[in-house]
């Protein structure tokens, strides 16, 4: 079911939060996941407009954090990694809106 929600994805070398934050204004619903070159983990993070509970989602992939930003461990290869990490997030809301 379509959950009028965008996922953004995308690899950065540090500052996650930062790119983060400037991509917020630019999307309305929306997920960000930047996988960090520096800690080989994804960051995530929400625009103001999205209610995602980010904790919940990480915590599908054995991370954990706060409603609003949190940071997991996505199994991803180096070819295509941040299309392979939007869909497995895409799968993960997908599962738990389609209950």
């Amino acid at each position: 079911p379509s959950l009028g929600l965008k996922v953004v994805t995308a690899e950065c070398d540090g500052f996650a939060g930062e790119v983060a934050h400037r991509w917020t204004g630019e999307f309305d619903d929306a997920v960000f996941a930047l996988y960090d070159h520096r800690t080989n983990g994804v960051s995530l993070r929400r625009s103001i407009g999205s209610d995602i509970d980010l904790s919940r989602l990480a915590g599908a992939f054995d991370g954990g954090g706060h409603a609003a930003a949190a940071g997991c461990n996505i199994p991803s290869p180096t070819d295509g990694r941040a299309a392979v990490i939007a869909h497995k997030i895409t799968d993960v809301l997908t599962r738990k809106h389609a209950k």
